[in-house]
């Protein structure tokens, strides 16, 4: 059976395809960029320092 939230599956996934880990890999990457988007939104909102240099911290921890 199938089970999960369709937008956040890899294609693999939903169509009852072989698996590997690139499917994780999808995954965590609708997973990050919903979170990234989430964040600029912030960002844009509030437009604190605060948000500004989270996001700072983020990106530079993943460049690193």
């Amino acid at each position: 059976s199938l089970v999960g939230t369709f937008p956040w599956m890899a294609p693999e996934v939903i169509q009852s395809l072989p698996v590997s880990e690139t499917c994780d890999t999808y995954s965590y990457g609708v997973v990050s960029s919903f979170l990234i988007s989430c964040l600029l939104r912030e960002i844009q909102k509030a437009n604190t320092q605060k948000y500004q240099l989270l996001l700072l911290a983020l990106l530079f921890n993943r460049c690193t």
